[in-house]
């Protein structure tokens, strides 16, 4: 019985340090991989989801920065509905491969960022 008892324990130790955090929102990318073409432009959609209901930063809270990469053009993030936005970036790619980072840091639930990749094809 003692030995079913701290077997069940450590399965369910296992499991709940397998969930990953919730991070502070959800942040993802259409597409989720970009490819260029030779001229090194493109764009991209940030979706932005809330993971609280009454979020406690500005709808500026929220950074972008590339990696080998020029942003030229963005929307900012527009509200699509309650909790949910989204941003149009236009950029242009400085190498073969870079990246864009979307990030922000919550009080209640710590730093919270997507990353999408970018190559050339």
């Amino acid at each position: 019985m003692k030995l079913a008892m701290i077997s069940i324990g450590v399965f369910f130790f296992i499991l709940a340090a397998s969930v990953p955090e919730a991070s502070a929102c959800e942040i993802t990318f259409n597409p989720a991989e970009v490819h260029v073409g030779p001229d090194g432009k493109g764009t991209v959609k940030i979706l932005l989801k809330w993971e609280h209901r009454k979020c406690v930063l500005d709808d500026d809270d929220v950074h972008v920065d590339g990696k080998s990469v020029k942003i030229l053009k963005s929307t900012g993030f527009k509200k699509v509905r309650r909790g949910r936005f989204e941003n149009v970036v236009n950029f242009e790619l400085q190498g073969k491969e870079g990246s864009i980072r979307v990030w922000r840091d919550c009080s209640l639930k710590g730093l919270s960022e997507g990353i999408v990749k970018i190559k050339k094809k």
